[in-house]
């Protein structure tokens, strides 16, 4: 084994908090045979390996690939599979504006002459200028209107 391998292996021991005995643990040998595993380059068969990779990767599945691809194998070899993500649920916005019709017309033109004040009649060609403009500077109603109400509530 790589000494690059052995000081990624070190990194992983610390990464699950584990000392020589702990390893040893982990791994299910002695603490003479870790010593020996990390003195003479670490660890020396494909079942520890495979046992350390299991419990590191939960923890950082970066570094267990690393550590796996320092040894020659990928992670499934190891009996380790990449987890599948779930789907990302697209999320769904409001439905597209709708054809305007007489009806909203309508309501368009009373909401602006309770604004003003008057009746419908003298505010529908006022809307309609405004509805002009707005048309001919290709802007969007929606970014347009907080403006509007910003410029209102700016002088009261």
């Amino acid at each position: 084994m790589t000494s690059a391998a052995l000081q990624l292996i070190q990194k992983g021991r610390s990464v699950l908090g584990v000392n020589q005995v702990g390893l040893a643990e982990l791994l299910g040998v002695s603490v003479r045979t870790v010593q020996r595993h990390e003195r003479d380059g670490g660890l020396s068969w494909h079942g520890d390996h495979q046992t350390f990779l299991q419990a590191l990767h939960p923890r950082d599945p970066a570094l267990a690939a690393e550590i796996a691809a320092a040894l020659g194998r990928p992670l499934a070899d190891y009996g380790i599979q990449a987890p599948v993500e779930a789907p990302v649920a697209t999320p769904v916005g409001p439905p597209p504006p709708s054809r305007a019709t007489r009806a909203h017309a309508d309501s368009v033109v009373c909401a602006a002459a309770d604004a003003f004040g008057i009746v419908p009649r003298d505010a529908r060609p006022i809307v309609a200028a405004i509805l002009t403009r707005v048309q001919e500077l290709n802007v969007e109603l929606a970014s347009l209107v907080p403006l509007i109400a910003e410029g209102t509530a700016a002088k009261k």
